[in-house]
């Protein structure tokens, strides 16, 4: 995997978790952020075509 591909994967990963937090904390709250949800869809896809790539 070039460092490229590695970076973007890390930031992913990152963004991913946070957004996992804010969904689940607006699942605890009764007040879940649309935008959370797209932001975890958005780094899963990230993830998994830098994933692909490395097979």
């Amino acid at each position: 995997m070039d460092s490229k591909k590695y970076s973007e994967s890390v930031k992913s990963i990152r963004l991913l978790l946070k957004s996992l937090e804010e969904v689940l904390n607006g699942i605890k709250n009764n007040k879940i952020d649309q935008k959370d949800i797209e932001n975890v869809r958005e780094s899963l896809l990230i993830i998994k075509s830098n994933a692909r790539e490395c097979l």
